[in-house]
């Protein structure tokens, strides 16, 4: 399985940058006011894709849940940013799969399963192809209905490694006839250094509510929110991202 190239900073940041229209071609100039549109055209018509994947802790092979959550930037044309990108991150859809053959395999020894705490909409209790196939065609095209539409994919995960092995153990042939451009890891893109922390301690440290995690579902939404505040915070209040940084320690 090939799984998409990745992208780090501070390069990276540009391009993330003029995905979301806040930067133009040469990444000269950047969008300075968030009540505002962003004011350039934004590259490449990308969906962001976030997925998270729970697994068995006595098992990793074991796939109990997955959750997608999708930013559109063909919803946000025209829309202003809003404060660390609120407006933005407010037209994120969701969805959280579980396996409805693994439903007895919760954790609890590791990290407290929640399953059946997604925020964000209902559960969909389907077998593992459902959730193959509902893996594959958001990375096709999102949640665009337009299915026969393939789009350009930015992937959001947290914590790459882990999830590309866990992508393993779901589907070798996840990255097959997709049109995926990078990866963008909200550890990587969290701290300037090599130091490396969890979704919670990022979540707090950005202001990005998180109830309920380890529920793939809602593990996916704050991985998305996380990035496009990030995103947001460096551009227009890059001092405020930088001294949220620093409090991850």
């Amino acid at each position: 399985m090939q799984w998409p190239r990745s992208f780090f900073p501070d390069g990276s940041w540009r391009v993330l940058q003029r995905h979301l229209g806040l930067a133009s071609r040469s990444g000269k100039t950047r969008a300075a006011d968030s009540t505002l549109p962003a004011p350039f055209s934004m590259k490449d018509d990308v969906v962001f894709v976030s997925i998270d994947i729970e697994a068995w802790e006595m098992n990793h092979s074991q796939i109990t849940e997955l959750g997608i959550a999708v930013l559109d930037t063909r919803d946000i044309h025209g829309i202003a940013p809003g404060p660390g990108g609120s407006n933005w991150t407010d037209t994120i859809q969701s969805r959280h799969f579980i396996d409805s053959n693994l439903t007895h395999l919760v954790n609890s020894v590791y990290v407290e399963g929640r399953p059946d705490e997604f925020n964000h909409g209902d559960s969909e209790y389907v077998p593992k192809s459902a959730i193959v196939r509902a893996l594959r065609s958001a990375l096709h095209h999102g949640f665009d209905y337009d299915g026969s539409m393939q789009r350009n994919v930015v992937m959001v995960v947290h914590d790459k490694a882990s999830e590309r092995r866990l992508v393993q153990h779901l589907d070798k042939k996840a990255f097959c006839n997709v049109r995926v451009l990078f990866t963008a890891d909200t550890q990587v893109y969290a701290t300037r250094d090599d130091r490396r922390f969890g979704l919670e301690a990022i979540a707090k440290a950005f202001s990005v509510e998180h109830e309920c995690p380890h529920n793939a579902g809602n593990d996916a939404v704050v991985t998305l929110q996380a990035l496009v505040k990030m995103v947001c915070l460096r551009t227009f209040e890059s001092k405020a991202f930088f001294q949220r940084s620093a409090r991850l320690r």
